[in-house]
């Protein structure tokens, strides 16, 4: 909705494509780098890569991932390899061209979350005094926490280098820009970390909202929705 409203008043919106993938409920979507590939979660506990390269008016499903105890709550895609969270408190990851050939089980599991993930990341864009950008996976969960993993090298052993503490309600949100790491929360704040340090999470600063529902980065503005109807932009 907000990428509608940001829109020019004479750009036409139509829709070009739909896919069915279950009778289920679709719960999170992500796409890859190129665009080529959609990944879809549902409440039948898969996850549905679909070739969006060549697709009409409607899109291949072109394989099924299943692994997950229940239903999947975040998704992010960094290169060949999809992450996935779910209310099974679990994150996996999977091999997508792999997947594409029939190798459909995970490739990795990373485990020490107590809480249902609501968001995933990989590494960071923009400059970073950290060589390592984009060799970790950030989660957040349900459970208060951001944890801060290694897939240097593409393990996907679950090596967790940090836990962020410090958010007194469930983690709703997450996003990075070069180094600086920004967590949404149901305590009505907002935290910003350093994570220039591979190992110590520290928090440099606390915004007071209300629950947050969304954030997403811009340039140098961080926008922030939350459950009292309000949009923020912050700089």
């Amino acid at each position: 909705l907000l990428l509608l409203l940001l829109l020019p008043a004479d750009v036409a919106v139509v829709c070009v494509c739909v896919m069915f993938s279950s009778i289920k409920v679709v719960t999170v979507l992500a796409v890859n780098e190129d665009c080529t590939r959609l990944f879809s979660s549902s409440w039948d506990n898969t996850i549905r890569i679909w070739d969006i390269q060549n697709q009409g008016e409607s899109a291949t499903c072109v394989a099924t991932l299943q692994g997950h105890e229940d239903w999947g709550r975040a998704l992010t895609a960094a290169g060949n390899v999809l992450f996935s969270g779910a209310k099974d408190y679990s994150i996996k990851a999977w091999d997508i061209e792999g997947a594409v050939g029939g190798a459909t089980s995970s490739v990795g599991s990373f485990e020490g979350h107590t809480g249902v993930l609501t968001s995933l990341l990989v590494g960071g864009q923009g400059e970073s005094r950290n060589d390592a950008v984009g060799e970790r996976l950030f989660s957040a969960s349900w459970d208060n926490t951001i944890r801060m993993w290694d897939i240097s090298g593409g393990r996907f052993d679950g090596v967790c280098l940090a836990v962020f503490q410090g958010h007194t309600d469930d983690v709703t949100a997450l996003v990075i820009q070069g180094d600086w790491l920004f967590s949404g929360s149901d305590d009505n704040t907002i935290r910003v970390w350093d994570t220039a340090n591979a190992t110590v999470a520290r928090c440099i600063k606390i915004l007071s909202v209300d629950r947050v529902i969304a954030l997403t980065v811009s340039d140098d503005r961080l926008f922030s929705s939350s459950s009292d109807d309000t949009v923020k932009i912050w700089q």
